[in-house]
């Protein structure tokens, strides 16, 4: 049975979306933009939450809540935080792919 066989419309609807907020998280990390990437993250966050996927959901919060210290300056943007959330990332994406 190919992937996605027997997923609601909302179901494809949501692994769609996540997949492009996924990668425009990762983008904006990329580059540096912390704004786009936590709006991708809190939006990511949200919509699994809502469709169930409780893992997916608890990923992007982390990397949302780190992010969200990072906009605000308790904490520095190092490179270990940047691979610590690229990780993050990639294991939402494993996550998606499974779907």
């Amino acid at each position: 049975m190919p992937k996605g066989a027997g997923l609601s419309s909302f179901q494809l609807l949501y692994l769609q979306t996540a997949k492009e907020n996924v990668q425009t998280l990762k983008g904006g990390l990329e580059r540096g933009d912390i704004e786009v990437a936590y709006r991708n993250a809190h939006t990511l966050k949200s919509k699994s939450l809502i469709m169930g996927h409780q893992e997916i959901g608890n990923l992007a919060k982390a990397i949302e809540d780190t992010l969200y210290d990072v906009k605000n300056k308790t904490i520095l943007l190092s490179r270990e935080t940047l691979t610590t959330l690229a990780n993050q990332a990639m294991q939402i994406e494993i996550l998606l792919s499974k779907m």
